[in-house]
């Protein structure tokens, strides 16, 4: 298995999942989005991912990585619509309403 780590700043959490992948002898490679590329016709260097961890400080950065990545085929973890609900203090608060979340 071979997991992307996409982010902008690498901060303690990235730190601990790369951390935590290697002590597992899982393959984990950091991506810094501000450094990378997406060409919409060919996944490339994405292909060798089996999953992609969207990681980024920036809202739009990791809306529109993550977009590209799940048009790859790419599995994401944070998906271009959490990315979307959570950025939306709105849309939060109707997702925790209708999951039943008490204090609302």
């Amino acid at each position: 298995m071979r997991i992307g780590i996409l982010h902008s700043r690498v901060r303690v959490a990235e730190r601990l999942l790369v951390e935590a992948c290697e002590a597992r002898g899982i393959g984990v490679e950091p991506v810094d989005v501000r450094e990378v590329g997406f060409d919409l016709h060919d996944p490339g260097p994405w292909a060798r991912f089996d999953v992609v961890f969207e990681r980024c400080v920036s809202q739009a950065a990791a809306l529109a990585a993550v977009t590209v990545l799940e048009g790859y085929g790419v599995p994401v973890v944070n998906t271009s619509g959490v990315v979307r609900t959570c950025g939306d203090n709105l849309a939060t608060s109707v997702a925790l309403m209708c999951a039943g979340a008490d204090g609302l």
